[in-house]
């Protein structure tokens, strides 16, 4: 009770001051805009937290940007969490389905990649933000699982369905997990 969330999300642009989203300039250009008035918003009404997640791009200027933006949220005085993305898993909602139609012990998992490397300089460099990663629930080891207790979680290759997400954050607060 007595709270409120504000939700901006765009396709294919992760929350990220002066990210350049390489779909066309046009694109581009809303996704810097859209990114310049959320974080306006953020300096302006000093929120109490602030959640970035999105599909984070894996190059090393993307990097120096999120430690950038990260710097911007954390002077507001907000609490941070950022969630890391879920591993992309090739035939992650189609695999599943074929499983149980056809009634066989195909293996749907695949090898983990892992988040881009420069997340573990920014976790780091920031020991007050929080990271959130889904993938302790989706990968064990070095292979992850598009099914989590006889449920597939993906919609495609790259999307959690709403059921697989909501899952995987029972799991997550099971393990002790908080935003």
């Amino acid at each position: 009770e007595g709270k409120a969330i504000m939700d901006y999300t765009m396709d294919g642009c992760p929350p990220i001051i002066g990210y350049a989203t390489g779909r066309g300039s046009s694109y581009s250009e809303r996704c810097m805009k859209r990114n310049e008035t959320v974080y306006a918003l953020v300096a302006l009404n000093r929120y109490s937290y602030v959640i970035l997640a999105g599909s984070w791009p894996r190059d090393e200027k993307t990097g120096e940007q999120l430690s950038k933006s990260i710097e911007e949220i954390l002077k507001t005085g907000s609490r941070l969490t950022v969630i890391l993305a879920n591993e992309r898993i090739d035939r992650a909602s189609s695999c599943p389905v074929r499983r149980l139609m056809y009634n066989t012990s195909e293996n749907c998992e695949r090898p983990r990649i892992g988040p881009p490397p420069y997340f573990r300089e920014i976790e780091n460099r920031f020991p007050s933000v929080h990271f959130l990663d889904p993938n302790q629930v989706l990968c064990r080891g070095n292979m992850c699982d598009p099914i989590l207790d006889d449920t597939p979680l993906y919609r495609d290759d790259g999307h959690l369905n709403d059921i697989g997400a909501r899952l995987i954050g029972r799991h997550l607060v099971s393990m002790g997990e908080t935003i």
